[in-house]
């Protein structure tokens, strides 16, 4: 759009002026018929003065800056929101001085009576635009000029807003306030006053001037802080108010300048433009109404040539002597139809003004259809079918500058009308105002092809524009261009800002025109559409059926998205571009005489010469038609089209890209690649066909892609990149690509030239090379690979095939030979390279049944297996396999065979091939290479077989050779097999163990490991070997492995634990085994403190040593040892490769205690020696002062000589039990009880073994298995009364053992384990007895029975001891007593015994019982040692008691009885 003038396409809004706010004066105009001059106010401007205001302004300053700021916000608001604010209206904002004045109407200042005669205008004096007045631009014909449109936009308001500022006091401080006593009591001064009524007449002037030019004038009162805080504010604005005239409503406004108030500065904005939008539409509607009276005026007259005499008087007063026109010798005056299309067009834009869309789209249509009944009478009825008469070319005589004024304004008034009919929701009236603009303007003398030009069409998209043209010159595709490349700007805006959904109609919402089905709701039938008659388009009744549920859409007649019309655009400015070349040609060219008869417009044309071409012809040899064309060719020869294409094409790609149309895309993308060829750009072209190219091939369309592979391959030779255009010819000899075998031959013959010739600049080394991935693109030829077996073994033959074929019968299309075919595999070592071995090799080959043919000769088998290792041929530094470029050092080899290489139309081949891996992998054939070499240039086909996808279609076929002919068989499987997995064939080595199960707890326990090669050839190897428990996942600390038994074997240590960490898994290198031999290994094992089941996992890692190959395929790239290099090659052969093979055994051993013990503890209360009996004086400590038992006594402490002593004894006897528990006997060397180092402090224990059964001899024990071995011992006990131990560890017990055998002769075979004794109880018992019982009493014989009580409490207890006869005895004592036991002391009770019964018997029962304090000691009332008030003293005797404390001894008899 920005091609016309902005003042004629831009949407028209009302506007406002608005005074006082500008930041600078400027100076006034006196004339009060000169133009009104507009203010600029940039931000900057305001910015400046607001800074060069004074300090008591600042506030004002600011304010009204913000106030202008707010005013013009919406200047820069598109024009499409003016639909959408509809009703609220707004203003377009400009900002004047206050000294501006406005310029009077002409007929104010021609009709108003106050004016002197002398200033008065008479009447025939006219505005400076109008075509009557000859300082005019328009005069004396001229229609309409932007500069009108301009004025009413820009500089002749509609209404005018004066800002003024209320003085007060705090303007000029130096003024004395006085009070005039006429003016009243209402608080106003004098000097208020008096800058009030010099407000007043100052609004009053400016009020004057602007309603004399009919606009509305409204006042806006700014209010300081001070003015506000005034009590008789109200007053000074009624008195201006009334002063001058103004309404409260629309015409006076205030507003209080407050700082940071931005929301009620825009409040107040918007509620002054409300206040005063419709005054500025009635006076928009004033306007139309006096224009709309002009245009009554006018003479209804025919359009014939038109004279001075006969108009009226009113248009002809000012051309009586009008000077003469420069392109006529008389004055021409503007003709009346003139007249109706500049006042019809005038009504429009008021109409606009004031946002009357309906009204407005119905002016504009009026003055179009006058402008085009003005060109049809100009350039005579030769629309019409058949022709017409000749034309008045007085009315708009062409190839002026009125006739270029005239179609500009028809081609705006074309655009207003379709813009206004999208606002008011109608598009497809306007696409049809589109259509019928392109169909009325397309026969004007500039639009016809003239000369040669009336060819052929160069775009057929474009047919449907120049049907009735003769194909139509450049200017009239430059035309249409600019017709579509508007409309889509339009439908773009219109979609982005009023939510145009395109297509519109949709397909499918209206009904075929017989169909009683109402339309869709909101969209008009095409019925009611007019038909445009004369541009071919469908449109009304004829089309309304292609929008039925089940038609079809014309494009041309529903409004499309934006993109579709930048493509006409498009392909219109293409055209043009042809027609430009062709006319530029022919610009030089002498002008053929043209005969009266079939060139004058006077006379009938024969009718095989259209009226069209006639024009042409005539209006050519016009001077005018000549200039014009002249003017045309030299600015048209500035213009870059394909610059102008590319434009439009990427314009049209973006809008179809965005709408999802990903076909149309890929069209325009290659429009644009084209353009950018033919503009010479071949780079940008070569990109976009290449990339186009890939989507084009990968979707299938193989006519497309000719066409695009044929203009990469044009580029690519403008460019001079050989290699991509033997990549496109390559391409194009598939007869899917190009059908026609003579274009195939042809480029056959292109693709060897090309291969030919040396490239510049020349290559390095031997020549230059093209690689093809030949899978990715349409090719000639078709690679499949196939291994017969899905595994292979290491070091065995594996067989493949390769076959190459045609992709059909009439490919290639000449029989040619290969120079190479490379096998590339995922191991670059097995790459095999196949020569051509030329017409003789193939004769011997056939001759030795290598080769085998078919009988049709269709079929061949070729026997690549017997390959020689050799230099690789093509001398690569690198080498390319699966993908992956592999450097090489030195010389580089590969597998060479000699093979028939020649390839026939319609022939397949199958190459069988084989490798020998010499290692487990997953081997992959990854690529296969067709190498053609001619000249300087070398052709790779690359096939990445490996890279396929699976294909399930076919089943998998071999092609073998019965009876000397080639027969497939049908293999398992689909697809192609070109992976096979590589695995060594286990070698025969056994792994076995030698052991005595189970095994014990603390022992060392030997396993022989025994490593056996059952092959003929020897193994080397290495064994790893772990030992943990089953419970344990990581290192075991009660698990120990070694093969030294002297580290886990010395029986001086408590404990192996102590000994260091646990043993980690150990590595053994076995070496060399030989065939048919073992080795065997001995390992100790020791399990300590836990019992339960062991693992030992052996893992034998190893390889076969074969003998060293005499052929360089096994060279030391195998990394294979030999017998004589073993340790020079561990050190460089990585792991995985020095043992590939691997076995693993696991040994599982269950290890229990070699012992169990069982206790049983006695509390004897004391300490004794059995040898010295119970009984033994007392011993004195003459250090401490202090009597010490002996031995056989009983007590806490003794009687002291001068103290008490504060030593506590106690002795237990200890029972064990030791049983044997494992299967086999066991040597027993030593048992011993170890107390331990660990007793608490002032706490000692001595052992004593009173007796064992049976008891130990001299030297070693053996017990059996099974067998108990029973032990006493005495434990004797010294501590601190006071110590605050409650129990004790006895100890453990020690066991030197071995298990036994014959084979133990070593005294390292000793080990030690131990059991752990219980805990003996120090609790603090109180208050405790001791019985010191006979030894052997006789009956009859009196015995002492002595009970010794002993406080072990630091407090006086009070006890009374009660005997309770028995049977057996009678005694002779106290019954009852009591007594008081100081603390830490004891004391004694003796009893005298007659025994009467022999036997076991009970001796009397002494009870002691314990006072509690406060209670009394009466029998107790329990015998669980408490009563209420009492608790029972406890008895010890040596050999303990019997139930309820009962004691027994053994009477003897009296032998004397």
């Amino acid at each position: 759009m920005e091609s016309y003038p902005l003042e004629y396409v831009l949407h028209h809004v009302p506007l406002m002026a608005v005074l006082g706010l500008a930041p600078l004066p400027s100076p006034s105009t006196s004339d009060p018929t000169a133009d009104l001059g507009v203010q600029g106010s940039s931000t900057g401007a305001l910015s400046t003065a607001a800074m060069k205001a004074s300090s008591r302004d600042a506030v004002l300053a600011a304010g009204k800056a913000s106030l202008l700021a707010a005013l013009m916000a919406k200047n820069s608001v598109s024009v499409w929101d003016a639909a959408s604010g509809k009703g609220v209206g707004f203003f377009h904002v400009v900002s004047l001085d206050r000294v501006s004045l406005m310029p009077r109407r002409i007929s104010f200042l021609r009709e108003n009576r106050s004016f002197p005669p002398a200033n008065r205008l008479g009447p025939t004096t006219h505005s400076s635009l109008s075509p009557l007045n000859p300082s005019s631009p328009l005069f004396p014909d001229g229609i309409m000029s932007p500069s009108w449109v301009k004025r009413h936009r820009e500089q002749v308001p509609s209404a005018v807003v004066s800002f003024y500022s209320l003085w007060d006091k705090s303007a000029d401080e130096t003024i004395v306030e006085r009070r005039d006593p006429l003016i009243g009591s209402d608080g106003v001064t004098a000097t208020e006053r008096e800058k009030d009524q010099q407000l007043c007449q100052e609004i009053n002037e400016r009020r004057r001037n602007v309603q004399d030019r009919g606009i509305k004038f409204a006042v806006v009162l700014l209010l300081k802080g001070n003015s506000m805080e005034t009590q008789h504010l109200d007053e000074r604005v009624a008195f201006i108010r009334r002063t001058c005239s103004l309404d409260t409503k629309n015409s006076l406004f205030v507003l209080p300048l407050i700082t940071g108030a931005a929301n009620e500065v825009t409040d107040f904005i918007n509620g002054l433009q409300k206040h005063l939008y419709e005054n500025a539409v009635a006076y928009y509607r004033e306007h139309g109404k006096r224009i709309k009276k002009k245009k009554s005026k006018l003479p209804v007259m025919p359009l014939r040539p038109t004279t001075v005499s006969n108009l009226p008087l009113s248009l002809t007063a000012q051309h009586s002597t009008a000077p003469s026109s420069s392109t006529s010798p008389t004055a021409k005056p503007l003709h009346p139809i003139g007249w109706s299309v500049r006042y019809e067009y005038k009504m429009g834009v008021f109409a606009e003004f004031r946002q009357d869309l309906d009204n407005a789209e119905r002016h504009y249509e009026g003055a179009y259809q006058s402008l085009v009944d003005m060109f049809h009478s100009s350039i005579g009825n030769l629309f019409a079918p058949g022709g017409g008469g000749g034309g008045n070319g007085e009315v708009l005589q062409p190839f002026s500058s009125r006739w270029n004024e005239a179609r500009t304004l028809a081609d705006c008034i074309s655009l207003k009308i379709c813009k206004l009919s999208l606002y008011t929701d109608a598009p497809v009236a306007a696409l049809q105002q589109l259509y019928k603009h392109i169909s009325n303007f397309k026969s004007v003398p500039e639009h016809v092809a003239i000369g040669s030009e009336s060819m052929s069409l160069l775009v057929p998209g474009v047919r449907p524009l120049a049907a009735s043209v003769g194909g139509g010159s450049f200017e009239y595709w430059s035309w249409v261009a600019k017709q579509f490349r508007v409309f889509g700007e339009l439908v773009q805006i219109a979609t982005a800002k009023i939510g145009l959904k395109v297509p519109y109609p949709p397909p499918g919402t209206l009904q075929p025109a017989t169909s009683p089905t109402p339309h869709a709701p909101g969209v008009p039938p095409l019925s009611q559409i007019p038909n445009i008659t004369s541009n071919g388009f469908p449109a009304g009744d004829s089309a309304s059926s292609l929008f039925g549920a089940f038609g079809t859409s014309n494009p041309w007649s529903v409004v499309q998205h934006a993109g579709f019309y930048y493509y006409m655009a498009a392909c219109c400015t293409e055209e043009r571009w042809h027609r430009f070349k062709i006319a530029d040609k022919e610009d030089d060219s002498p002008i053929q005489p043209i005969a009266p008869a079939a060139g004058s417009m006077n006379s009938r044309s024969p009718p095989s010469v259209s009226p069209l071409a006639s024009l042409s012809k005539i209006s050519s040899t016009t001077p005018l038609h000549q200039q014009h064309l002249k003017s045309s060719l030299s600015a048209e020869r500035q213009i870059d089209h394909g610059t102008m294409i590319i434009e439009l094409l990427t314009k049209a790609y973006e809008q179809f890209k965005a709408h999802k149309s990903g076909r149309m895309t890929l069209f325009l993308a290659s429009d644009i690649a084209r353009m950018y060829e033919t503009s010479g750009k071949q780079e940008m072209a070569l990109k976009f066909f290449e990339r186009i190219g890939k989507t084009y091939r990968k979707e299938n369309w193989p006519a497309i892609l000719h066409s695009i592979l044929s203009s990469i391959v044009r580029c690519a030779e403008v460019l001079g990149r050989k290699a991509t255009a033997v990549e496109s010819l390559f391409e194009l000899l598939s007869e899917r690509i190009t059908p026609q075998r003579e274009d195939r031959e042809a480029l056959w013959d292109k693709l060897l030239g090309l291969l030919s010739q040396a490239p510049s600049p020349p290559p390095s080394g031997r020549g230059w090379k093209v690689t093809i991935d030949a899978d990715s693109v349409n090719s000639i030829l078709e690679v499949g690979v196939q291994f017969r077996k899905p595994n292979a073994f290491v070091r065995s033959p594996a067989g493949f095939q390769v076959t190459i074929s045609a992709t059909s019968s009439q490919t290639p299309v000449r029989a040619f030979r290969l120079s190479k075919v490379r096998v590339g595999f995922s191991n670059p070592r097995l790459d095999q390279v196949w020569l051509d071995a030329g017409e003789t090799a193939w004769t011997e080959a056939l001759e030795s049944g290598k080769v085998v043919s078919s009988a049709n000769k269709l079929v061949q088998w070729i026997d690549c297996s017997g390959t020689r290792r050799e230099v690789d041929p093509d001398n690569s530094e690198t080498t390319v396999a699966a993908g992956v470029a592999s450097p090489t050092s030195g010389r580089r080899m590969v597998h060479v065979a000699d093979a028939d290489l020649s390839l026939l139309p319609g022939v397949k081949k199958v190459f069988e091939g084989s490798i020998v891996p010499l290692e487990s992998e997953d081997l992959k054939i990854a690529l296969v290479s067709l190498i053609l070499e001619t000249g300087s240039g070398t052709l790779w086909m690359d096939y990445r077989v490996g890279d396929r996808r699976e294909d399930t279609s076919k089943r998998r076929r071999w092609l073998g050779v019965q009876d000397h002919k080639p027969k497939f068989v049908i293999l398992d499987g689909y697809g192609e097999q070109s992976t096979v997995r590589v695995i060594r064939r286990q070698p025969n080595v056994s792994i076995s163990f030698y052991h005595a199960p189970p095994g014990f707890l603390d022992e060392v326990y030997n396993v022989s490991l025994h490593v056996a090669n059952e092959e003929d050839e020897s193994v080397h190897g290495m064994v790893d070997v772990e030992f943990r428990s089953t419970m344990t996942d990581g290192s075991d600390p009660t698990s120990h492995l070694t093969r030294d038994r002297s580290t886990l074997s010395d029986s001086d240590k408590p404990d192996i634990a102590s000994a260091g960490e646990p043993t980690a898994p150990i590595s053994i290198d076995l070496g060399t085994i030989a065939a048919k031999s073992s080795a065997t290994i001995p390992l100790f094992l020791r399990a300590i403190r836990v019992a339960g089941e062991r693992v030992m996992y052996v893992s034998f890692a190893y390889r076969v040593l074969h003998a060293r190959a005499s052929s360089e395929d096994d060279a030391p790239a195998a990394n294979l040892p030999s017998h004589s290099s073993e340790t020079a090659e561990s050190s460089e052969i990585p792991p995985e490769m020095q043992y590939p093979f691997r076995k693993s055994e696991t040994l599982r051993i269950a290890f229990q205690r070699a012992f169990e013990g069982k206790f049983e503890t006695t509390f004897r209360a004391g300490s004794g020696d059995a040898a010295a009996g119970w009984g033994g004086a007392d011993v004195v400590d003459t250090e401490k002062n202090t009597i010490l038992p002996s031995p056989g006594e009983a007590g806490l402490l003794s009687e002291p000589l001068y103290g008490i002593s504060l030593v506590r004894r106690e002795g237990w006897m200890l029972g064990v039990s030791v049983r044997s528990m494992g299967p086999w006997d066991v040597e027993v060397k030593g048992v011993d009880l170890n107390i331990g180092s660990e007793l608490p402090k002032g706490v000692s224990l001595s052992v004593k073994r009173v007796f064992a059964n049976p008891e130990p001899s001299e030297g070693v024990a053996v017990w059996k298995s099974g067998q108990n071995v029973h032990f006493m011992y005495s434990l004797n006990l010294v501590c601190d009364v006071q110590a605050a131990t409650n129990a004790i560890s006895a100890g453990s017990m020690w066991l030197i053992w071995r298990r036994k055998s014959e084979s133990n002769t070593d005294s390292s075979s000793w080990v030690r384990s131990f059991i752990k004794l219980p805990q003996l109880d120090l609790t603090n018992k109180g208050v405790w007895a001791f019985a010191k019982l006979p030894g052997e009493p006789e009956v009859g014989k009196l015995f002492t029975l002595r009970f010794t009580v002993q406080n072990a409490t630091l407090g006086l207890v009070e006890l009374a001891a009660s005997v309770e006869p028995s049977d057996g005895f009678v005694f002779a004592g106290y019954k009852q007593s009591g007594f008081r036991l100081l603390p830490l002391s004891s004391h004694t009770l003796t009893f005298n015994c007659l025994p009467l019964i022999a036997g076991r018997c009970p001796l009397p029962r002494l009870k002691i019982v314990k006072k509690i304090p406060g209670g009394t000691a009466a029998t107790p009332q329990s015998q669980d040692g408490k009563g209420g008030d009492e608790e029972f003293v406890p008895i010890y005797a040596k050999g303990g008691c019997g139930k309820d404390g009962e004691m027994l001894v053994f009477v003897k008899p009296n032998v004397q009885f």
